[in-house]
């Protein structure tokens, strides 16, 4: 067992390894955090572990920043590492320490892209394309973005029979308008880290794959891409805005007025402060779900959110994302009058 003053020394040693290493790859590590529990059940990652405990039980701290790490012992039970040190310079020198480290980063990345991660974009795009009468089969969607958000959320929708037609990452994007193998895709980004010489494919940029022909189009990269210059130039009937602040206010009104199917970044991609939320509820339980029973949670929730939303605009006449502001505010000023401001 950890004593109190060896819990605060371990933390504080996880702290400073955070702030050195977020600086660098914040993106892949706050996925480490949010998966934490099935990178732990991982296999490989367990492997990889058992060898860096030949090292003095000491494990690179700049691995796993801010994650409490449980490292299965030979009696098969949990425990966390005696201790979380950085390693000394002739440790992390040694080839079979650096092959270990390098082990461990693949296991945990490889549980992260398998991982529904972003699963709550695909349930509101569920939700959205029932209002078409549409199935995901004869589903057209263009994502701008290949990373934790556009990339998982395409490859998840792909394996729920959509046919992705278009994807793109910073340099540019591809387009097929018979659909993509998006795994492949992928697959293929991550090995050349661009589209470019993607076999079968037209490419084009960024702010012309906003205006291809589709059913649904996620905007999934970063923000402003769609503003009163081109918003009238859109050919989609569902924008699903999984990116933060895609649309500018003056995009806004011209997609109101074009009919086109708003689901508002603050419901859109919601689900990642929600599963965190679901984290803190387990930690103050004491008591830890499955991924099956998360995902499953975070389902329903979403699902809920998107019917109200949607029922809120139509009872007052606004669109979906004032909507969303207005039942936030709403449920924000009702709760504190239940519970009082010291509650």
């Amino acid at each position: 067992m950890i004593d109190k003053l060896e819990m605060h020394s371990l933390l504080q040693t996880m702290e400073r390894a955070a702030e050195d290493v977020l600086q660098h790859d914040s993106a892949f590590f706050e996925s480490l955090h949010a998966l934490k529990d099935e990178i732990e059940r991982a296999p490989r990652v367990q492997t990889a572990l058992h060898g860096l405990q030949r090292f003095g039980n000491c494990i690179f701290t700049s691995f796993v920043p801010r994650i409490y790490v449980r490292v299965r012992t030979e009696n098969g039970t949990l425990g966390l590492a005696p201790s979380l040190t950085y390693p000394s310079q002739s440790m992390a020198s040694d080839p079979q320490f650096q092959n270990l480290t390098e082990e461990l980063r693949t296991a945990a990345a490889e549980v992260i892209n398998s991982s529904d991660y972003r699963a709550e974009l695909n349930v509101v795009v569920n939700e959205a394309i029932k209002r078409f009468k549409m199935t995901p089969a004869e589903t057209r969607v263009v994502v701008q973005g290949s990373g934790n958000v556009g990339g998982i959320g395409a490859r998840l929708m792909h394996e729920a029979g959509y046919k992705v037609v278009a994807i793109s990452d910073i340099h540019g994007g591809i387009y097929n308008a018979n659909g993509i193998d998006i795994t492949n895709a992928l697959q293929y980004l991550s090995d050349t880290r661009s589209f470019e010489g993607y076999q079968d494919v037209e490419f084009v940029n960024n702010q012309e794959l906003l205006e291809l022909p589709c059913d649904v189009l996620v905007p999934a990269a970063t923000e402003n891409q769609i503003t009163s210059q081109n918003a009238d130039k859109l050919q989609c009937k569902v924008l699903a805005e999984g990116a933060n602040g895609p649309t500018t206010a003056g995009a806004d009104e011209i997609l109101h007025q074009k009919g086109i199917f708003v689901v508002p970044d603050i419901l859109a991609n919601a689900g990642g402060v929600t599963v965190s939320y679901f984290e803190w509820v387990q930690d103050r339980m004491g008591y830890f779900w499955t991924e099956t029973e998360v995902n499953q949670r975070l389902d329903l929730i979403m699902t809920e959110s998107f019917r109200d939303v949607i029922t809120y605009a139509q009872n007052h006449n606004v669109n979906n994302r004032i909507a969303a502001y207005m039942l936030a505010i709403d449920r924000v000023a009702y709760t504190t009058r239940q519970r009082g401001i010291y509650a």
